[in-house]
């Protein structure tokens, strides 16, 4: 249901906060997809879903591009990238 669907501007610049989507509903992907092209950031902060959702929220708003090969991704999908620093424990992005 997209009535509490709200997307509201953090800054002038960039990014906007996504409430009251079920992010499980790909009914709304038009709304969020012309949210992330508006405000080039969106945070849905709290969404609680699975990494293939995330996958699959990710490839409704077009091709998912190709992972730089010093992240970890999730083992249930390669299409999200798990970023777990901690400590000396960061990853070589200069490769």
């Amino acid at each position: 249901m997209t009535e509490r669907l709200r997307i509201e501007r953090i800054t002038r610049a960039i990014g906007a906060e996504v409430t009251g989507a079920n992010l499980r509903d790909l009914a709304v992907v038009d709304r969020l997809h012309a949210a992330l092209i508006e405000h080039q950031v969106l945070v849905m902060r709290d969404a609680h879903l699975p990494p293939t959702a995330m996958a699959a929220l990710g490839r409704a708003f077009g091709e998912v591009g190709a992972r730089h090969h010093s992240y970890t991704t999730h083992p249930d999908t390669d299409d999200v990238v798990v970023l777990d620093w901690h400590g000396d424990m960061l990853p070589d992005a200069a490769e």
